[in-house]
């Protein structure tokens, strides 16, 4: 969601740049202070839910940009940007061109357009069966759709944006999320999604995930990441951390 300054993409109106992305942090998860989290939702044992993009990850077309979860770029502004989500990065991003159809991932009732969930410039959420919505942020339009509207599998819900600049100049890329407990949860979207997700970031291996050196394999791999509760005590709060 927030990589962009990884790379030194910053626009020029950094100031403002930086404080748009503290509110951003902090709007994904309004409504949820104080709140006791429930048992977890569970992933089904197969993937019920579709890609948000048409085709197979391609240079041209789309690829992952950040994985769910402890990576090393969440680790860094874990006080910053994702202090709500625990300090990690409590979606996943997909790289493509600005204006490129997002896709419903599955079958659901539209239940947010540019609600509290704030993700720069628009965002679209859909409910699905059991508790469980999608979260489309970073959308460069506002979706037409309305809340209520019902949405099937595979269904064009917006078109990709950019989360630094309206002229699509900075990071453009699409931030899924997959929520539950009433939106105040987040888990990973990896096990939810039908993909051949290690091929999905074509080769590139800068999405790395933090090291605690004190318990040095968990939360290593794309399938192996822990819930999201918004606001609640941080995850990776390490003593020892590498790098």
């Amino acid at each position: 969601m927030f990589r962009t300054t990884k790379r030194g993409k910053v626009c020029a109106c950094s100031g403002l740049f930086l404080s748009r992305r503290r509110f951003m942090a902090a709007a994904a998860a309004a409504g949820a202070v104080g709140f006791i989290p429930a048992e977890s939702v569970q992933p089904p044992p197969n993937p019920v839910f579709g890609l948000p993009f048409a085709g197979e990850p391609s240079l041209d077309g789309w690829s992952v940009k950040e994985w769910y979860g402890n990576t090393t770029f969440a680790y860094r502004m874990r006080q910053e940007f994702y202090r709500s989500g625990q300090g990690l990065h409590f979606g996943i991003d997909l790289t493509a061109h600005c204006g490129t159809p997002v896709l419903a991932i599955g079958e659901g009732v539209v239940r947010e357009v540019d609600g509290p969930r704030r993700a720069w410039p628009h965002h679209l959420i859909v409910e699905h069966t059991g508790g469980v919505y999608s979260l489309y942020g970073h959308l460069h339009e506002r979706s037409a759709l309305r809340v209520g509207d019902r949405v099937g599998r595979g269904d064009q819900v917006g078109v990709s944006g950019d989360s630094a600049t309206a002229q699509c100049e900075g990071s453009p890329h699409l931030h899924l999320e997959i929520r539950t407990n009433h939106l105040r949860s987040a888990t990973n979207p990896v096990p939810w999604i039908e993909a051949d997700w290690p091929a999905a970031p074509l080769g590139w291996t800068g999405a790395a995930f933090q090291v605690d050196l004190e318990n040095p394999t968990r939360w290593q791999s794309i399938y192996d990441q822990p819930d999201v509760q918004f606001w609640g005590a941080p995850l990776n709060d390490y003593a020892r951390p590498w790098p």
